[in-house]
């Protein structure tokens, strides 16, 4: 249901339809608010239209949501799982071996 719609959105924004294409970004993010390529090209349509206000609003939104995420990180070496980062694993001995996993 969401690619569809996507790429309608994408289809009016190429015809220079800017506002149709907001209406199907939004279709998309009634359904799912946090799909982030609605949120991106949202924030891509509004900027063309120079809604400056809508950008600023929506990369706010964004950046808060990505910044109260929850991240794990783990190490390449072993699997093990931390909430902070860190650079030698205390389970393994390895030494840069975290990688941020979602």
């Amino acid at each position: 249901m969401k690619a569809p719609y996507i790429s309608l959105a994408e289809i009016y924004e190429k015809k220079g339809e800017l506002n149709q294409a907001i209406t199907y970004c939004n279709k998309v993010l009634e359904k799912e608010e946090n799909f982030l390529p609605a949120k991106l090209l949202k924030i891509r349509l509004n900027y063309k239209l120079q809604r400056l206000d809508q950008v600023g609003q929506l990369a706010s939104e964004l950046a808060t949501a990505y910044l109260e995420r929850n991240h794990h990180y783990v190490c390449r070496a072993c699997n093990a799982e931390r909430d902070v980062y860190f650079w030698h694993c205390e389970n393994c001995g390895a030494w840069n071996s975290a990688e941020r996993s979602n």
